[in-house]
């Protein structure tokens, strides 16, 4: 086998009118070689520029304090590059430990084990508030998926680049902020977005809908469903999925200590008390109305074999 060593890949761009959303050959073909190919390699393009970009303008991945806003330019490309401090609690997570906390508690006290902070008042188990809350403001640090956001924009340039063409493209040399990959930059940008609207979103939904699942008709069990577009094979794989809004139930369970109904709460010795078996059962019929059935779909794409080409008798 002959090998070539290549110095740069090339990529086709495509038209803004390009519209890939009938399974023919071939949008098949065009929607192969941009998931496998354009897309992976313009994808490298902009992380190398990108980070480039903040480097030299001071961004060094540490969470900011407050806002911070600056520009650049090079030749006729002005960039704004724009980060936020975010901090987002997954309720997901913390609803979920949630329900494992006072499942525990009301589990031991069953099994006639006492632990701090419960007490029982008129037979039934209640937990200390200040415990409780503790407990919930705990998960709320430690999910807390405190970070930054960046945004990065750009402004036209002045002469539209022609674009009827191939764009060779060379992995590795576009770590430096020059006029020149700024241009490059943009074009792979504007290229990822019209790939993934035009070409590469609307061929799955196409695919996705031939299976006849949907949101509205869930199979009982997981399906699979195998398409010969052109010269290549597409299996569609489709499940179903519980899908639990925890989050729904931390957040009420967290509504109600906040803002309790009257005669919720009971007092001992100075100090507020809520109901375990209360908040379980509340906890547990959220979750239960939060609970529904989705459909998930996966898409597996291969060539089809040539076994008559590679296999020698």
């Amino acid at each position: 086998m002959e090998i070539k060593r290549i110095k740069s890949l090339r990529v086709a761009i495509v038209p803004e009118d390009v519209e890939c959303s009938t399974l023919t050959r071939e949008n098949a073909q065009l929607f192969y070689t941009a998931e496998r190919y354009s897309v992976p390699v313009l994808k490298g393009v902009v992380s190398e520029f990108e980070d480039a970009l903040k480097e030299e303008l001071g961004f060094d991945g540490k969470i900011p304090k407050k806002t911070r806003e600056k520009r650049l330019k090079r030749g006729s490309i002005e960039f704004k590059v724009k980060q936020t401090p975010t901090s987002n609690p997954s309720y997901q997570a913390i609803g979920e430990r949630i329900g494992q906390y006072l499942t525990d508690i009301q589990g031991l006290n069953e099994e006639g084990m006492r632990r701090e902070g419960v007490r029982t008042i008129d037979g039934e188990a209640y937990l200390l508030l200040d415990d409780l809350t503790a407990k919930i403001e705990g998960l709320e640090e430690e999910f807390a998926n405190k970070g930054s956001r960046t945004s990065i924009s750009y402004s036209e340039m002045r002469k539209e680049p022609d674009l009827s063409r191939m764009l060779d493209l060379e992995p590795g040399t576009y770590g430096e902020v020059t006029g020149e990959n700024a241009k490059t930059y943009r074009i792979a940008k504007e290229q990822l977005k019209l790939l993934g609207k035009n070409v590469v979103n609307p061929f799955k939904k196409s695919l996705k809908e031939t299976t006849g699942y949907s949101k509205d008709n869930i199979p009982a069990e997981t399906q699979y469903d195998l398409f010969e577009v052109g010269d290549y094979i597409f299996m569609v794989v489709t499940a179903p999925k519980k899908d639990v809004k925890y989050g729904e139930a931390a957040k009420f369970i967290i509504n109600m200590i906040d803002e309790p109904e009257e005669g919720f709460t009971r007092q001992r010795d100075g100090k507020e008390y809520v109901p375990v078996s209360k908040l379980v059962e509340t906890y547990n019929k959220i979750v239960e109305e939060c609970t529904r059935t989705i459909v998930q779909q996966d898409i597996k794409v291969m060539p089809e074999p040539k076994y008559d080409q590679v296999l020698v008798e």
